[in-house]
């Protein structure tokens, strides 16, 4: 829930939630701002309204058609469940353990963090992220380190090799 900027100064609320509520709140109020602006302003309007256009577009084919909607969260639940669940055998590797909530968890946190920063690919910034959300939910730091750096080589790094070996089978036998 967002809350309005009054309410934070509430002292009912919470001060770590007012911590971790304000910086958003400040870029809610920065994204209204350049909305307001993308209205005036028509060199700005000719660049944003398309892809404001194209995306109203797609956010209505999915609420006319319920079985797309279910489709596409269902299919990203299972890809969170999947990446969750390779993170936590790699925990099992290395003779710590992790309850599935707390792997979702850290794994939906540290695939919002990397696509938040500006680096290609997350590199660095996930493996530092596992390492420390594993920590956070008590995973022993070098097992935590050691289980993000295999994640990370099963799920990100390793991939591509096989994609390159599998696309130059499929072009051998005419197939791409």
């Amino acid at each position: 829930m967002i809350m309005a900027p009054q309410q934070l100064d509430d002292p009912q609320v919470e001060p770590r939630l007012r911590e971790l509520l304000g910086p958003l709140d400040r870029h809610l109020e920065r994204g209204r701002t350049l909305l307001a602006a993308s209205l005036v302003l028509p060199g700005l309007r000719r660049r944003v309204w398309p892809f404001l256009a194209a995306a109203a577009g797609n956010a209505k084919s999915l609420i006319l058609s319920p079985s797309r909607l279910v489709r596409l969260l269902g299919a990203n639940v299972a890809t969170q469940v999947l990446y969750a669940l390779t993170l936590g055998a790699s925990v099992r590797a290395f003779g710590a353990d992790a309850s599935l909530a707390d792997l979702l968890l850290v794994n939906t946190g540290v695939s919002l963090l990397g696509g938040l920063v500006p680096i290609p690919g997350a590199i660095g910034v996930a493996e530092a992220g596992l390492t420390a959300g594993l920590t956070a939910v008590g995973v022993p730091p070098s097992a935590a380190m050691a289980a993000a750096l295999v994640h990370r080589m099963a799920t990100y790094y390793l991939p591509p090799v096989w994609g390159w070996f599998a696309l130059r089978w499929l072009g051998r036998r005419g197939y791409v």
